[in-house]
């Protein structure tokens, strides 16, 4: 099995050579209603007004507050609601349109940001996961191999159904590798631990992505389009099949692991933790994110795990900008070869994310990691 090899070309990992990257993914942002939209700032064609709208979590649904109108919602909304927060940096997907105030889901006014689906509108909660609208057709969550709008070839094991409890783990396999990477790299014992809390794991064989993926997975293996893509899988699999909005993970090898920590960067509003392997991020940063995702890197021996870039300077590059945004990091030297993390550590790394929901308070390994992990594995 071949495992992250990259085409030689060059990559820069300057942060101002992906300047239009967060600007090309959070979508459009609006800042008023127009009159032919029907509505202003407090009403809109249906009368929803600050005393009108019943609650925040109502108000799409009576106000008909949708595409360019979720900013009319939003505001009457935050008028008449309470207790309700901002949230930062919010995204949109696919069709999707983020106002300059989503709307929390308990009232209150939102601040820049908040999160507009595929389609929908802001589903942000102060403190929460940020989850995507579900919009059009979701995959079903069965054992199989499946295309799914620009994921080909995914590869889904399920667990029993829960009732809210799953964790959902996005693997992404190097550059000339497959699908079929994770059975190789991550236990039997491990990927069971992810099923039996009601959880999904996919690992997609190929994208049909066209936009610049150099700055995702640092060959164009993986690219912009696949957000969009696990953003409806996110929002299918938490409304669907039970998963806990607060388990969403992501690991992969050397491209993978580099789009792990693209996801990371570009998805904090609901990304749990991650664990990249021989992985990192390419020009990504943290600004204006409100959550850090926990991250535990797994990498060889500096000057030992290289192809094309020393994957162990760029995994140690990643844990430092995670630890200096405020979140939690582990750094795992285990001494070898490029995307060799061996099982035991694996094992640890899964065990990592489980024990990283979204927002985890007080950190768990806050008086240091748990007996079994490797002892080279080192807090940041």
């Amino acid at each position: 099995m071949r495992i992250g090899h990259w085409r030689t070309r060059s990559v820069s990992m300057a942060a101002g050579s992906v300047g239009g990257v967060l600007a090309g993914l959070i979508g459009i942002v609006l800042a008023s209603c127009s009159a032919d939209e029907g509505g202003s700032a407090a009403t809109n064609a249906t009368g929803c007004t600050a005393p009108s709208c019943g609650g925040c979590a109502d108000c799409l649904q009576q106000c008909r507050c949708e595409g360019g109108q979720a900013q009319t919602c939003a505001q009457a909304c935050g008028v008449a609601g309470t207790g309700g927060g901002s949230g930062a940096g919010g995204i949109a997907g696919t069709g999707g349109v983020a106002g300059t105030g989503g709307v929390s889901a308990t009232g209150g006014a939102a601040g820049t940001g908040g999160i507009a689906g595929t389609g929908g509108g802001p589903v942000t909660t102060p403190g929460n996961p940020a989850i995507p609208a579900v919009n059009g057709t979701c995959p079903t969550f069965a054992n199989q191999t499946l295309n799914f709008m620009s994921l080909q070839g995914i590869q889904m094991q399920v667990g029993p159904k829960s009732n809210g409890t799953g964790a959902l783990l996005l693997y992404w396999h190097g550059t000339g590798s497959s699908a079929a990477e994770i059975n190789g790299l991550i236990p039997a014992a491990s990927r069971q631990a992810i099923l039996d809390t009601g959880g999904v794991i996919t690992s997609p064989q190929s994208s049909t992505g066209t936009t610049e993926g150099l700055q995702a997975s640092g060959t164009s293996v993986w690219f912009k389009e696949d957000v969009a893509t696990v953003d409806q899988i996110v929002a299918c699999a938490v409304r669907d099949y039970g998963i806990d909005p607060r388990r969403i993970y992501a690991t992969g090898c050397s491209a993978g692991g580099l789009m792990t920590g693209y996801l990371a960067a570009q998805r904090w509003q609901y990304m749990a933790a991650v664990a990249p392997n021989s992985g990192g991020a390419l020009g990504q940063s943290f600004a204006g994110a409100t959550h850090i995702p926990s991250v535990m890197t797994m990498h060889g021996l500096a000057g030992q795990d290289v192809v094309v870039i020393d994957f162990a300077q760029q995994s140690r590059a990643f844990t430092a900008l995670v630890a200096g945004a405020g979140g939690f990091a582990v750094d795992c030297d285990h001494g070898g070869s490029h995307c060799r993390a061996p099982a035991n550590l694996y094992t640890s790394a899964i065990t990592f994310l489980l024990d990283h929901p979204f927002g985890v308070s007080p950190e768990p390994y806050a008086s240091g990691l748990p007996a079994g992990f490797p002892s080279y594995c080192q807090v940041q």
